[in-house]
């Protein structure tokens, strides 16, 4: 059975990158021919041209000259975060050929028995203001829909917002979410399946992740991967590095973000970046995909939370019991990391929730074919 999967795949970032990866080789190692959908929307296609960098750089300020100087500064990162994206998604993933838009889909559609949503923020609009139909799967009309961890990223949505969603999300067979929130919002939609299922990035075994790993060429070191300017993890993760005597690295995604606080270890290859995270001595985050490979690779870890942004990393830190992990202060990060995590019952609840995705994959199958 073909499975297209419509996700973010090229937004350039590695919680994208990688939760594509995951769900294409989930969808495989369960037998079946997953292809996702090389979907480039036209904010994606300009990516990391000059006009582009200056669009976003007047989101910030109306200053002419900041925007200039802004744009100067900061085209060569968006460039290399392409490359390095790019450059994963393009040697690691099985896509059709490129779509710029749903006329595009609906005209020439992919050809496939069932058509998937995939995960990450597909169904969240905080960032891009205006839901995107196709990640709906609005261009696969009368065809069996299903959704695989999809995520709406956050549960305020306004009445206006599921006005929206909900007519787009009663046309889908089955529906699993990888937030139980996410099935909270859908207790109103008429769908018959509705899961709460792991990131496929969980769904993956630590074994399939070692393949891609690689060695890293530093000393004990604590990683810090830290999206947000206004979170503390980096703070966090000097003081902890001051205490243990160890040194501080930091994943950055832009070639002018520095800090005299840390290491910086400026836009990685995509392997590189699991790599760092598998061979830390703590790992320091705020980051849902930060806090999901530090749980599959059993690695000691603080979240530092992003705010309202947080609901993932909330709901899969409940999951594994792990709660306690979440610093408020500095003090609270250094006595979590005098603290060895027991990742035995963790191992337990991913393995059991593993099992738990592959029957509902199986039933949502099985519904879409009239067998359930």
């Amino acid at each position: 059975m073909k499975i297209s999967v419509i996700t973010y795949h090229r937004v350039y970032n590695y919680g994208a990158a990688l939760q594509a990866y995951a769900t294409e080789k989930a969808l495989n190692n369960l037998g079946y021919e997953a292809e996702l959908v090389d979907y480039i929307p036209k904010k994606v296609k300009n990516y990391g041209s000059v006009a582009q960098v200056f669009y976003e750089s007047g989101l910030f300020s109306n200053n002419l000259v900041r925007r200039i100087l802004s744009t100067i500064v900061k085209t060569p990162s968006y460039r290399k975060q392409r490359s390095v994206f790019d450059g994963f998604i393009d040697k690691r993933i099985t896509m059709t050929k490129p779509y710029y838009s749903e006329e595009e889909l609906k005209s020439d559609l992919p050809q496939a028995d069932v058509y998937c949503t995939g995960s990450d923020q597909v169904w969240n609009n905080t960032y891009v203001k205006e839901f995107d139909g196709v990640y709906f799967l609005s261009y696969a009309e009368n065809k069996p829909k299903i959704a695989l961890s999809a995520s709406f990223g956050r549960k305020d949505f306004t009445k206006e917002e599921l006005g929206w969603m909900m007519p787009w999300l009663k046309k889908y067979t089955a529906i699993s979410v990888r937030e139980k929130s996410g099935l909270e919002l859908l207790k109103d939609a008429d769908v018959p399946l509705k899961e709460h299922t792991l990131d496929p990035t969980l769904i993956l075994r630590k074994e399939e992740w070692e393949k891609l790993i690689s060695d890293v060429k530093h000393e004990d070191y604590i990683l810090v991967y830290q999206l947000h300017g206004s979170s503390k993890a980096e703070d966090y993760a000097v003081k902890i590095g001051k205490e243990k005597n160890l040194k501080v690295l930091r994943i950055v995604t832009m070639l002018h973000q520095k800090s005299g606080k840390s290491n910086p270890v400026v836009l990685p290859e995509v392997e590189e970046f699991l790599s760092l995270i598998y061979h830390a001595k703590y790992v320091v985050t705020d980051s849902f995909h930060g806090t999901a490979f530090s749980l599959n690779f059993n690695k000691n870890f603080i979240v530092c939370p992003p705010g309202k942004t947080g609901e993932r990393i909330q709901s899969v830190l409940e999951l594994t019991n792990l709660t306690e992990r979440i610093a408020s202060s500095e003090e609270d990060a250094v006595s979590l990391s005098d603290k060895t995590i027991d990742f035995t019952k963790c191992n337990q609840v991913f393995d059991a929730e593993r099992d738990k995705a592959k029957r509902y994959v199986e039933n949502a199958l099985n519904l879409c074919k009239g067998e359930y």
